[in-house]
């Protein structure tokens, strides 16, 4: 008798715990606390967090300045109604070399994904920079049509002169989004850089679909997004795709 009555609060535990939902499934954007707009872009399943460690003083190891850079023509717009940086200098130190390495912190998020959209609008109304309204017909108009966007943003000053000195001629044989099953590679088709985007974050820009179709679905399990920023900095991020359905869609 004992027995069975210890093993009710265990079994309690394991309900509530499978049943459990996370907030973007159980309340509306619009109710969203800084915080949790912030988990959404910084760890989630749209989003990760990778520290790099890099060798040395000087960052900078990028093509030659007649190299060709890509552009954005709707970027510098769309800039000025974003968080300045969710960069925490105190929550990386990336500025004191251990043993001549360096920690640099990068975020990682599909930013076509609406959840991540959703989260980059509620962050512009708690800060004031934009309207309910605005954000309400923000969120009504796909940015990048067709296409899906990862953005790196560094938490560190380093990062982003790397990201300036890369070049969409430079990147292309080692910046990738690979899936799982099928061992298909989706190969990048415009890069656009912090300094062009008027921030510190960096636009990889892949196709969305291939004669009207989609190149991902679920049952590739996986897809990682892999950029070879130059010979010492290597990002590479797994996301679940069962894990970023929103609203029964999947989200990228």
């Amino acid at each position: 008798m004992s027995k069975s009555v210890s093993l009710v609060p265990i079994s309690v535990f394991l309900v509530c715990f499978l049943t459990a939902k996370d907030f973007w499934f159980e309340r509306p954007y619009t109710d969203w606390t800084e915080k949790q707009a912030l988990k959404i872009l910084t760890k989630s399943p749209w989003s990760s967090t990778q520290i790099v460690g890099v060798r040395g003083s000087s960052f900078i190891t990028g093509p030659s300045p007649a190299e060709p850079q890509s552009s954005c023509s709707t970027c510098p717009e769309e800039a000025a109604t974003l968080p300045e940086t969710l960069s925490d200098p105190q929550a990386l130190g990336s500025s004191n070399p251990h043993g001549g390495v360096t920690q640099l912190k990068f975020y990682v998020r599909f930013r076509t994904a609406t959840p991540v959209r959703m989260a980059l609008a509620r962050l512009a109304v708690l800060k004031g920079s934009t309207s309910e309204e605005k954000a309400e017909q923000y969120l009504d108009n796909p940015e990048f049509p067709g296409q899906i966007v990862v953005v790196v943003e560094p938490a560190s000053e380093g990062g982003t002169l790397e990201l300036d000195h890369a070049s969409l001629g430079q990147l292309q044989e080692g910046t990738y989004l690979l899936l799982k099953k099928s061992k298909r590679r989706i190969g990048l088709q415009q890069y656009v850089t912090p300094s062009q985007f008027g921030g510190n974050q960096a636009f990889f820009i892949f196709p969305k679909k291939e004669n009207e179709e989609n190149l991902v679905g679920l049952d590739e399990k996986e897809i990682w997004f892999s950029c070879q920023l130059n010979r010492e900095i290597k990002i590479e991020r797994k996301f679940k795709l069962e894990k970023m359905l929103f609203k029964g869609v999947l989200e990228i």
